[in-house]
């Protein structure tokens, strides 16, 4: 196709996706210096991404290259004037490293490199980017620790504004601290509307963009989606930046506890800890999460009971705790009955519907979740009733201090008693 390139030095925006275009690119693409978007997306293009797309991007602002036959490693050279916010590489066959002078792209807020071949280390470095929205690194060969990352001075703040987070089908290993998670400021803040899903448009992989107006494109016809594994089935979202958080740390090598802290990432829908060695019991602050649509912490090793305040998890709806060392009584809510029986095989030790295995008599039901018993005082339900009381209070004395009112007070009182001792009187 070189022609075609040298037909089009003036075009902006283009895009080739879906269609059965295969060879390589020709070099003649790097005259179009005009280009802002590059969609080749799913065809059969072959051969090394040329460097110029990403080493000089001459403007471009969103590079799709996803569901193609590009091989090699990227360039390590990538310009200080980088103006790429969308990188998605997805779906490859992509070796060697991640340059570490992609810090250098200080507009990107997507970079989706899954389905390749990389060998790294966790890209700790691309914590300093300060509108990285999502990163996905899922199914390379991504390998080590991640627990003394972001942790330095120098790294604060550490991926300031990521919301989806996908590291699944790795070689991670080690512990997950406990600082790592505290550095998600993103996943921890509440949207306004504090309803799941607002803006979220969820389309079939592979299937044609949903109309309508796109999320951070400069390009307004121009549709960003990411696919992620969801409810246990790979989803491609689309419009997803400003209300989406996810977390994927599947199939791994994790070994520890779960931290306590995962249960401040309060905005997140998805949360997907399957596949790894993780021990120790399920987090009681992960009831918190109260926005979370989607639990998998399937195939570790983790003991105890299930915390009964996860029945307070009215927008849960998956879940998957099979194949671990889980004990006691299922809580029995309402919410927990909709889960089918796959959701807790492989747990011996628990009883209880929705199980066909009955609780011995001295296995009591976990305790229903109180204000007066947890231990992780849930401050914002409490702040709520706080308020109402107070306001309740300021109109009563409000109304006392105010001669009229007292009297109407005084009179609605004296009414109530005396027909309290009518009552009482005709019952004796």
């Amino acid at each position: 196709m070189p022609e075609f390139w040298s037909c089009i030095t003036f075009t902006e925006y283009l895009s080739l996706a879906k269609n059965n275009l295969i060879g390589e690119i020709s070099h003649l693409i790097c005259n179009v210096t005009f280009l802002q978007v590059l969609d080749l997306a799913f065809n059969g293009f072959s051969g090394l991404i040329p460097p110029c797309l990403l080493k000089d991007t001459n403007g471009i602002e969103i590079l799709n290259l996803r569901g193609n036959n590009f091989h090699g490693s990227l360039p390590p050279d990538i310009s200080k004037e980088c103006t790429l916010e969308i990188i998605d590489l997805n779906g490859n066959m992509l070796e060697g490293k991640l340059p570490v002078s992609m810090v250098n792209c200080h507009l990107l807020q997507v970079l989706d490199i899954g389905d390749n071949m990389i060998v790294d280390m966790f890209p700790e470095w691309l914590g300093t980017l300060p509108l990285l929205k999502v990163l996905v690194l899922r199914s390379n060969s991504f390998h080590g620790h991640i627990d003394h990352y972001g942790m330095s001075k120098q790294m604060n703040p550490f991926f300031p504004a990521l919301q989806v987070l996908d590291l699944s089908s790795n070689s991670f290993n080690g512990s997950i601290p406990p600082g790592f998670l505290k550095k998600f400021k993103a996943m921890m803040v509440v949207s306004s509307s504090g309803a799941p899903g607002t803006n979220l448009r969820i389309i079939g992989p592979f299937s044609a963009p949903a109309p309508g107006p796109s999320l951070v494109n400069p390009i307004p016809n121009y549709q960003n989606s990411v696919t992620i594994t969801l409810k246990e089935h790979e989803t491609t979202l689309v419009q997803i930046f400003s209300v989406f958080t996810s977390l994927d740390l599947s199939n791994n090598n994790f070994v520890g506890i779960i931290p306590d802290e995962i249960g401040d990432l309060k905005s997140l829908k998805g949360l997907n800890l399957s596949r790894n060695s993780f021990t120790g019991g399920i987090p009681h602050r992960i009831a918190n999460m109260l926005l979370l649509e989607s639990l998998d912490v399937s195939y570790n090793q983790l003991s105890g009971e299930i915390p009964p305040a996860m029945a307070l998890m009215s927008f849960l709806g998956m879940l998957n705790l099979s194949y671990n060392h889980l004990s006691g009584m299922i809580p029995q809510s309402s919410q927990f009955l909709t889960f089918p029986n796959t959701s807790f095989l492989g747990n011996d030790g628990l009883c209880g519907k929705p199980l066909t295995r009955p609780c011995e008599p001295n296995q009591a039901p976990s305790a229903a979740p109180t204000l007066g018993s947890s231990k992780d005082l849930n401050w914002e339900i409490l702040s709520v009733e706080v308020g109402i009381i107070s306001g309740l209070a300021v109109v009563v004395m409000t109304t006392l201090l105010w001669g009229n009112g007292r009297r109407w007070v005084y009179w609605h009182v004296d009414k109530f008693w005396l027909k309290v001792l009518q009552q009482w009187i005709c019952r004796h």
